[in-house]
C-alpha cells in the first residue's frame, strides 16, 4: 500500500496509453493479413468461378455455331430436289429456256427464305454463275469456287471459308452440287450469308455485363492464325488480323495448335487475359473466349480496398482519441487566437469603411470637378467655333484659300475638343453606374448603331454584316456604349476605302463563345494590341 501511495499521481495513464498504442497496432497488423488471406482467397476464388462462366460461354457459343452450320448445310441439300434436279437439266441443254429460268427462279426465291440469306445462286460446274436471286451477284472468288470443287469431288454440300466482296462485307457460302438422273453433279446450288447478320453478331455478343471480355473465332493459315471476325478492341481486323503460330502466349495460337480448355496468357494486345480455349466441332474453327484479368481481379481487389478502408478508420479513430487528450490544453490558445482574429477583423472592418467613405467623398469631388471642367472648357471652345464661323460666313471674300482652310482647321479641331471633353464625361458617369445584368438581343442593338452611322454619314456607303439573334447576358448601357465605341471606330477608319464592310458576329475560340466586329479598314499594329481597350489611345493619324 505505501509503495502504491507513493506513486506520483496519474503515473498509471502512461502505461495505459501505451498499451493502447501497442494493442492498436497490433490490430493493425492483423488487419492487413487477414486482409491478405482474404485478397489471395478472393482471387483464386473468383478466377476459378469466372472461368466457369467463360468455359460455359464459350460452349455455348461453339454449339451455336455448330448448329448454325448444321442448319446451312441442311437448307442447301433441300434445294436439288427433282424440280430442280429437272429444270436444270433444261436449262443447262437450252440456255435460253424461259420455263426453265422461270422455274429454277422461283426456287432461288424460295430458298432464300426472305433476309435470311444474302443471295442464293445457281452456278455451271465451271464456277459460271447461272441464275442468281439477286440482280447484283457478288462475284464468284477463290473461297466460293474452292468450295464448289470441293462439292463435285465429294458429291456433298459444304460450306465455304469466309470471304470480302469488293465492297468490304464477309460472306459464307453453303454449296451443294445438283445431280443428273445418274448422280452426276451438274451444276451446283449456293446460299449466300452475310456473317454480319447473325454469325458475328453471335460470336461478339456476351450474355453477362463485362468491360472487356470478347470471344474471337479463328482457324489456321498455313504457319499463322487468322482471326475471322471483328474484334472488340480494335477495328477492321476481321480475315486481315494474324499472328506467327510460334507465338505460344497468345491463346488463339494455343487453340489452332490444339490445346483446348484453360488458359492464362496475352492476347493480340499484349494484354493479360483469362481465356477459354473450345474447338467448333466438325469445322476448322475455333472458339476464344476471354476476359481481361484486370477486370477478374477487380472484385477482389474491390474488396480489398474495404478492408484497408476499415483498417484506415481504425487508424483515424485512434488519432482522433490521441487528438482529444491535446484539444483541452490548447482550447486556451485556440480562444485567444479566436479573440486577436475577432480584434483584427474588427479593425478590418473599421479601416475599410472608412476607407469607403474616403472613395466615395473623392467620387464625388471629381464629378463635381468633371462637370465644372467641362462647363469651364466648352464656352471657350463654342466661342472659337462661332467666330471661325462667322469668319468664313461674313469674311471669306477677303480670306485666300490657305486662310480658309486654316479656319476650317480650327473649327474641327475645336469640335474634337468637344468630342473629347464628352468622352471624359461618358467615362466618368460609366464608371460610377451600377451594373444591371440582363439578356440583351445585341442584333437589334448593331442594326440600331448601323442606321445611326449611315444617317449621320449620308455620303458614305458602308456594307454592314450583323448576324441575327445574337444574345448577350450584362448592362444593356454599358453594352450599347462598348458597341458604338466599336462600330464608330470601324466607321471611321474605313472612310479611305470605297467598298468598306463592317461585320458583327459570334464564334467559338478555345471552347468560349466570342462576340467580333471585324472590317476592312486600316487596321493596327499587333505590338500595340496590349493597350486597344485602354482610355484615349491612338494608333493612327487623324
Amino acid at each position: 500500500m505505501n509503495r502504491a501511495n507513493k506513486q506520483p499521481p496519474g503515473g498509471k495513464k502512461l502505461p495505459v496509453h501505451l498499451l493502447l498504442i501497442v494493442v492498436f497496432f497490433l490490430a493493425v497488423i492483423g488487419f492487413i493479413a487477414l486482409g491478405l488471406f482474404y485478397y489471395r482467397y478472393e482471387a483464386r476464388r473468383i478466377q476459378n468461378e469466372k472461368y466457369g462462366e467463360i468455359s460455359a460461354i464459350a460452349r455455348l457459343k461453339a454449339d451455336s455455331m455448330q448448329d448454325w452450320r448444321r442448319h446451312r448445310l441442311a437448307d442447301v441439300r433441300r434445294v436439288p430436289g427433282p424440280l430442280v434436279r429437272k429444270e436444270m437439266a433444261r436449262l443447262l441443254t437450252d440456255p435460253k429456256n424461259p420455263g426453265a429460268k422461270a422455274a429454277l427462279q422461283i426456287q432461288l426465291h424460295i430458298n432464300r427464305k426472305g433476309a435470311v440469306y444474302a443471295d442464293a445462286l445457281f452456278l455451271n460446274t465451271k464456277c459460271a454463275v447461272l441464275l442468281s436471286d439477286n440482280p447484283d451477284p457478288v462475284p464468284v472468288g477463290p473461297a466460293t469456287k474452292k468450295a464448289i470443287e470441293a462439292a463435285l469431288r465429294d458429291r456433298k454440300e459444304v460450306l465455304s471459308e469466309f470471304f470480302r466482296d469488293p465492297k468490304g462485307i464477309i460472306y459464307i457460302d453453303a454449296v451443294a452440287p445438283i445431280p443428273d438422273n445418274s448422280g452426276k453433279p451438274i451444276a451446283v446450288v449456293v446460299l449466300r450469308s452475310n456473317a454480319a447478320d447473325f454469325l458475328f453478331p453471335l460470336i461478339q455478343s456476351w450474355p453477362i455485363p463485362s468491360r472487356t471480355a470478347e470471344t474471337n473465332l479463328v482457324r489456321r493459315d498455313g504457319d499463322s492464325v487468322l482471326f475471322l471476325n471483328e474484334l472488340r478492341h480494335r477495328s477492321n481486323t476481321a480475315l486481315t488480323l494474324r499472328f506467327p503460330l510460334s507465338d505460344t502466349a497468345l491463346p488463339a495460337a494455343r487453340a489452332v495448335l490444339g490445346e483446348y480448355g484453360r488458359f492464362y496468357g496475352r492476347d493480340y494486345r499484349g494484354v493479360e487475359v483469362l481465356a477459354m480455349l473450345q474447338p467448333v466441332p466438325q469445322s476448322p474453327w475455333f472458339i476464344v473466349a476471354k476476359v481481361d484479368a484486370e477486370e477478374i481481379l477487380a472484385e477482389a481487389r474491390y474488396r480489398a480496398w474495404i478492408i484497408a478502408v476499415i483498417v484506415l478508420l481504425l487508424v483515424l479513430v485512434s488519432a482522433g482519441l490521441v487528438g482529444i487528450i491535446y484539444r483541452n490544453r490548447q482550447e486556451v490558445e485556440r480562444k485567444r487566437a479566436d479573440e486577436q482574429i475577432r480584434t483584427l477583423n474588427a479593425e478590418l472592418e473599421q479601416r475599410v469603411h472608412d476607407r469607403t467613405a474616403q472613395l466615395e467623398a473623392a467620387n464625388k469631388e471629381l464629378e463635381a470637378f468633371s462637370y465644372s471642367v467641362s462647363h469651364d472648357l466648352r464656352s471657350p471652345l463654342r466661342g472659337i467655333d462661332g467666330f471661325s464661323l462667322v469668319l468664313l460666313d461674313e469674311y471669306q471674300d477677303a480670306l485666300d484659300e490657305r486662310g480658309k482652310d486654316c479656319l476650317v482647321r480650327v473649327r474641327a479641331a475645336s469640335r474634337r475638343m468637344g468630342e473629347l471633353i464628352g468622352d471624359i464625361l461618358k467615362l466618368s458617369r460609366v464608371s460610377r453606374t451600377e451594373i444591371q445584368s440582363e439578356t440583351v438581343n445585341l442584333s437589334v442593338m448593331a442594326h440600331t448603331i448601323a442606321e445611326e452611322l449611315d444617317k449621320a454619314n449620308p455620303d458614305r456607303h458602308v456594307e454592314f454584316m450583323i448576324a441575327d439573334n445574337i444574345t448577350g447576358c450584362g448592362d444593356p448601357h454599358l453594352i450599347r456604349i462598348a458597341l458604338e465605341n466599336l462600330f464608330h471606330n470601324a466607321h471611321k477608319f474605313t472612310r479611305n476605302n470605297n467598298h468598306a464592310k463592317i461585320e458583327f458576329g459570334i464564334t467559338a475560340y478555345e471552347g468560349r463563345l466570342v462576340y467580333y466586329i471585324r472590317d476592312n479598314g486600316v487596321g493596327f499594329e499587333m505590338e500595340f494590341a496590349d493597350k486597344l481597350f485602354g482610355a484615349f489611345q491612338r494608333f493612327h493619324a487623324g
